[in-house]
């Protein structure tokens, strides 16, 4: 807003009208623009409410009621199964030694083991399900626990479809502790339906009727984050750092941002909200620049900017004049468009338009008396040619 006070306001207003005598100015409006001395129009910022676009301001953005497709892993996301896991490895290859069980899990975890489920053959995929099933029974008679805070953040974002992809078997160990879990997941599925978490997630995508691109996938281990990065959209994969690979291993292949370190942390993904800035960066990052290095240039412009005066700066366009009838609007208010349409006080508020100034009347008439003169000249040049060529 202006630093004006309500003496320097009127001061600087008996200056301009003993400036500009001639222009005939109808005063009764006041604006936010000034007036060129030579041409007698309104060019330059004065001295009234200054009004700015706020690049930085948060507001809902259009897409925060829409439906958000969840999809999370079993193992370390919602379930603290890692030192069940661990015993189960140990009891199963190590003759019980933890440490070698956990060198061992690390080395079969570096590699994402079911990319594409056709590369392995009928012998190889029954091996894995057995060694698989033996790792499961044995876990299921360890005791763990769900990870119910996060299970409890997840039931408070609104408008969302769950499901669950595990490479564990899901009546040995999901199913049963799910029970008295209140949150509904239109999908659970295991090794008992497939070895490639691909086919899992392709089949929910089509059952839910969206594309895959529309997913968030949750996991703790990167081998995931491998397996899925060409399959699902990249910057929807999150990683849950309290699973059982932690956040360093995860930081290999995921943006800090896309990693929880809190259960409350989901919200972040899911803030409902967005600014002006943040929607244009995202818009320069949808589009095609030709030549190519001018999207760095746009990208530094969007990062570094700061809100747009429009009253005073033309940072993207002209300035725009903003004017008040202080007949129906002594007080100067302003009003915003979706105000104005749900008011009727206030569009009858606002119904004036600025009445047109003895200024504006000469300016137009000029105008009008330019153009018969250019008419009659064109008319008397016609004629002399036609007389001449007679």
């Amino acid at each position: 807003m202006s630093s004006f006070s309500e003496t320097e306001y009127r001061k600087k207003l008996a200056e301009l009208q003993a400036g500009f005598p001639e222009a005939q100015i109808d005063w009764h409006y006041e604006h936010n623009v000034a007036v060129c001395e030579r041409s007698k129009t309104v060019i330059e910022p004065l001295i009234s409410d200054e009004f700015f676009l706020s690049y930085q301001n948060r507001f809902p953005h259009p897409s925060s009621q829409e439906t958000k497709y969840l999809i999370f892993d079993y193992d370390g996301v919602l379930a603290d199964t890692n030192q069940a896991n661990l015993i189960a490895w140990a009891k199963l290859c190590t003759e019980g030694n933890l440490k070698q069980a956990e060198k061992l899990r690390n080395e079969y975890l570096e590699k994402a083991r079911y990319s594409k489920s056709s590369e392995l053959s009928t012998e190889e995929k029954e091996l894995q399900r057995q060694f698989s099933r033996q790792i499961c029974q044995l876990m299921a008679e360890q005791e763990f626990s769900l990870f119910t805070e996060f299970l409890e953040e997840i039931a408070k974002i609104p408008n969302t479809k769950l499901a669950i992809v595990s490479n564990g078997y899901k009546e040995l160990l999901i199913i049963p502790k799910l029970k008295p879990c209140k949150l509904n997941f239109t999908h659970v599925l295991g090794k008992e339906d497939g070895l490639s978490k691909e086919d899992k997630i392709a089949k929910i995508c089509q059952d839910w009727g969206i594309s895959k691109k529309q997913v968030y996938y949750f996991t703790d281990t990167h081998t995931d984050v491998l397996e899925l990065e060409n399959f699902l959209d990249k910057d929807k994969l999150i990683g849950c750092s309290w699973g059982w690979v932690g956040k360093t291993k995860l930081l290999e292949v995921l943006p800090a941002k896309q990693i929880l370190d809190q259960p409350q942390d989901i919200h972040r993904l899911f803030d409902g909200t967005t600014n002006l800035k943040q929607l244009t960066f995202t818009g320069l990052q949808e589009t095609q620049f030709y030549p190519a290095d001018f999207r760095e240039r746009g990208e530094n412009f969007v990062q570094t900017i700061r809100d747009w005066c429009i009253s005073r700066d033309l940072t993207w366009g002209h300035r725009i004049p903003v004017w008040y009838n202080l007949e129906t609007n002594p007080e100067k208010q302003f009003f915003s468009y979706q105000e104005w349409l749900k008011n009727p006080e206030i569009r009858q508020k606002n119904a004036s338009q600025p009445r047109q100034t003895q200024l504006a009347r000469n300016l137009g008439t000029r105008k009008k008396d330019l153009r018969h003169l250019v008419f009659f000249v064109f008319v008397a040049v016609v004629y002399f040619r036609l007389c001449r060529n007679s």
